[in-house]
Formats: structure tokens, sequence, C-alpha cells
């Protein structure tokens, strides 16, 4: 099982996640947990917050629009809050099913 710590990625760097038969782009941002997010929104960019501390295979990511100081609290109130009262969401319910890096990108291309 693959896994990446969020903590460990560099400002600027690129993730590819696929959800199934979706996909997501992250861009990390200046923030510790603050990302850009593209291709799951049609037509948007979003800036997000990922409240795991690791991104890891057959694993669920949750994400918040704001910053949330207290992950655990806010998982557990993610149950039965639906609506404009929702502050935690999580990619459809689904677990990651890969992940790829801008690095490996770049590995493949030099090997080229």
């Amino acid at each position: 099982m693959e896994s990446i710590e969020v903590a460990k990625i560099r400002i600027g760097q690129t993730l590819t996640l696929e959800f199934g038969n979706k996909e997501a782009i992250l861009t990390k941002m200046e923030g510790p947990q603050q990302f850009n997010l593209e291709e799951w929104y049609p037509e948007e960019e979003r800036e997000i917050y990922i409240l795991e501390d690791v991104i890891a295979e057959d694993e669920p990511l949750h994400y918040s629009f704001e910053p949330i100081l207290d992950p655990t609290l806010d998982l557990e109130s993610l149950k039965g809050t639906f609506g404009i009262n929702r502050r935690v969401f999580d990619f459809l319910g689904r677990t990651v099913s890969s992940i790829e890096t801008d690095e490996e990108e770049e590995e493949e291309e030099e090997e080229g």
C-alpha cells in the first residue's frame, strides 16, 4: 500500500489521486494542510485543507474548505451532518485507489 505524509509534500508539488473512476489533482500550497484541488469540481478549482496526516491507498481522505484546528472532532461530527452545516467532506465516500506524484512523472520522462 502506497502512502505519503502530508508534512513531507513540498510547496508546488502535485499529487494525482484516483478515487475509483474519478481523479483529483492536488497542488501543495503554503499552509501546512493547504492544497489547490483541480478536476474534482466541474470547471472549478478549490482551495482545500486535508485533514489526515497521511494520504494512503485504500483509506478515505477528508478535507475542509477552511482550516480546522481539531480534525478528530470534526471527523466525528461528520456523521449525520449534511447541507450547509457540513464542514468536512470526503471524496464521495470513496477511498484513494492510487497516488501519483509529479516526481514520478519526471522520473518516467527522464528514463524514456
